[in-house]
């Protein structure tokens, strides 16, 4: 319902300020409420598909290595996605060594105090990695 307010000069109805406001305002809300309702069913629509579960095994049927290549022993498939992990791990600490040996040699070049503390630290802290991957055999793991 809009209100009307008649101008003295013409006599004219004139739409007031309050009514077109709060007619965008409205429109504006719908807008939101739409989106809120379009962003709940995707949450829910996802919600539901990961709910579900799924066996995985090999093609062959159960875990008798039906010849697909695939491991026999969850125990060893869990060793070798550990293993897999490592090795890309102690990959990216050596980068970030090498990355920190650059830095290092810059400041040094520099006379960067700070700058050669943050060298030193990123290096050690990239050959710390590689160094812990390492040694899974101590402490167990694989």
């Amino acid at each position: 319902m809009r209100m009307m307010i008649m101008s003295r000069k013409n006599s004219t109805p004139v739409a007031s300020a309050k009514s077109e406001t709060s007619a965008k305002t409205l429109t504006k809300s719908k807008a939101k409420l739409t989106k809120v309702f379009i962003t709940m069913a995707i949450f829910v629509i996802t919600t539901f598909n990961t709910a579900m579960t799924v066996l995985a095994a090999p093609a062959g049927g159960g875990y008798s290595g039906g010849g697909t290549g695939a491991t026999a022993d969850p125990s060893a498939a869990f060793n070798d996605l550990i293993k897999f992990f490592a090795t890309w791990f102690g990959r990216l600490g050596l980068v970030v060594g090498f990355i920190g040996a650059i830095m290092f040699a810059l400041a040094i070049r520099n006379e960067d105090a700070d700058a050669k503390s943050r060298g030193l630290m990123t290096m050690i802290s990239g050959f710390v990695v590689f160094a812990v991957t390492l040694s899974l055999s101590l402490f167990g793991i694989v």
